[in-house]
């Protein structure tokens, strides 16, 4: 490992705030929090060779245009189709980071067109293409071609995985969230109620995800006007995510806005601003004070602070 530093204490050696005496600590292997946070970076951009792990790890830091440039260069030096497409496929990841849909979209086509030349049509990788492809075009607000690709990505797993794989809930909860943006609220619901079907099956339960699909859930049942059972499920999706979650996780904050908000739609004030200053509480611990989120849940607090008085 190489030398890391914990910052210890710091003393303001003069009046004008130029000076700073600080403490650094040194650490060892045997640092229990260093080896956790080096292992979960590991994770984050693991991959088949050591410049592939550094692409992924430039557009983590934000450094897209020399991720996008060490891909090209990759691209250009294989002749071997599975690597091309897996540049391809990071390319496209890179592009709809930088919200550049229609450039993403042509890397997301380019590694499908080579999957469907070399290798079997039932292969588990095209469900990843194309629920890429079908999150490009939600993105874009093309509903019916994203439902399209989505429809595609179902299809494979459904026919590859058993009837209970946890990967199913991301897919059923995608084509939920698409029929929700386009108004047909049945229709979502019974996706989302799918989810969390197949979620509860799965062992070990995946309680996390399980709390979002409540959420999922309760997003449509607002816009329905249906608030007893839109709060029914947030508050599920809160219990579960106090059991999983730090007490400080913005995650916390989101569902206690959610439930604030559904509180205001039902005219319940006070209640609602109860929960907005949960969530204000919990984003002002966990978040930058500039953080968008943290932004949006003081302005919900304002909100219903003036329907208070």
């Amino acid at each position: 490992m190489h030398t890391i530093f914990r910052i210890g204490n710091m003393i303001q050696s003069n009046d004008d705030n130029r000076l700073w005496q600080v403490d650094l600590i040194q650490t060892n292997d045997n640092d229990q929090q260093l080896n956790a946070l080096t292992e979960r970076i590991r994770n984050e951009i693991k991959g088949p060779t050591e410049w592939d792990r550094l692409a992924k790890l430039l557009i983590k830091l934000g450094q897209f245009d020399k991720a996008d440039e060490l891909y090209e260069v990759l691209i250009d030096q294989t002749y071997n189709d599975r690597e091309k497409t897996h540049f391809y496929h990071q390319l496209g990841w890179s592009k709809k980071k930088q919200r550049k849909y229609a450039e993403a979209l042509e890397y997301y086509q380019k590694a499908l067109e080579i999957k469907q030349r070399v290798m079997c049509p039932d292969h588990p990788s095209f469900a990843v293409s194309f629920n890429d492809i079908g999150s490009i075009y939600e993105n874009m607000n093309e509903h019916i071609q994203a439902l399209l690709y989505y429809e595609k990505g179902l299809d494979v797993q459904q026919e590859i995985l058993p009837p209970n794989y946890h990967g199913l809930t991301s897919s059923c909860s995608k084509i939920g969230s698409v029929y929700e943006k386009m108004g047909d609220y049945a229709t979502a619901l019974l996706f989302h109620e799918k989810a969390v079907e197949i979620h509860k099956k799965t062992l070990p339960v995946d309680k996390l995800n399980l709390a979002f699909s409540y959420n999922n859930i309760g997003s449509v049942y607002e816009k329905m006007g249906e608030y007893m059972k839109a709060l029914s499920s947030h508050e599920k999706a809160l219990e579960i995510k106090k059991e999983t979650l730090p007490p400080n996780h913005p995650d916390l904050a989101q569902s206690h806005s959610n439930i604030g908000f559904v509180y205001n739609k039902m005219c319940q004030y006070s209640k609602a601003r109860q929960f907005h200053q949960y969530a204000v509480d919990i984003g002002q611990r966990s978040l930058p004070t500039n953080h968008p989120r943290l932004q949006q849940w003081k302005k919900n607090l304002g909100y219903v602070a003036r329907k208070c008085n």
